[in-house]
């Protein structure tokens, strides 16, 4: 009885810790965030007091779309936009095995191409690279408005950057 009664306050105190590892206090009241730092390559930086999240350069999928790996809490994940229907999606990544006091991290990178399988080119239209990604256990969100919840206009991540440098007469690069 003593050895299940240590045994559960022993996953009860790892349990709390892991808990209490990811909470952080509030940020202070004074305390003004930078706007998001853009690159002409539409790389970005976005300061945060406690998860910065960073942007990598946009990438020319062909045929009028767009992707670009970005991190966010304690992963990563791709938006997809298609610039001349003026559309985008957020594919984000599945958990790599490796437990860190958050959970399981989640990217996206080695489960796309070039070095995974999926392939951000497939389907006529983003709906069907949605289903086809849904299919393959991915979580996808239509649109990125999940990615800028409750930021200010000058901290939004703009999914469309990428239409301005690779297909700039677009409908997508006039958003």
């Amino acid at each position: 009885m003593k050895l299940l009664l240590a045994f559960v306050c022993a996953v009860y105190f790892f349990a709390a810790n892991s808990t209490f590892a990811c909470t952080f206090p509030e940020q202070p009241e004074d305390y003004v965030l930078p706007p998001i730092s853009i690159k002409n390559d539409c790389s970005f930086y976005r300061e945060e007091l406690y998860w910065p999240a960073n942007g990598q350069a946009a990438q020319d999928l062909g045929d009028s779309r767009v992707s670009q790996i970005i991190e966010i809490s304690f992963g990563t994940a791709v938006i997809v936009s298609d610039c001349s229907r003026v559309e985008t999606i957020t594919i984000f990544g599945k958990e790599i095995g490796e437990e860190t006091s958050c959970g399981q991290p989640y990217e996206i990178e080695s489960h796309i191409k070039p070095e995974g399988r999926f392939d951000l080119t497939k389907g006529d239209d983003l709906v069907r690279l949605a289903t086809v990604a849904k299919r393959q256990r991915f979580q996808v969100t239509i649109g990125a408005a999940r990615l800028n919840i409750s930021e200010p206009v000058n901290r939004q991540i703009d999914a469309f950057c990428g239409c301005k440098v690779f297909y700039p007469a677009s409908a997508g690069a006039m958003e």
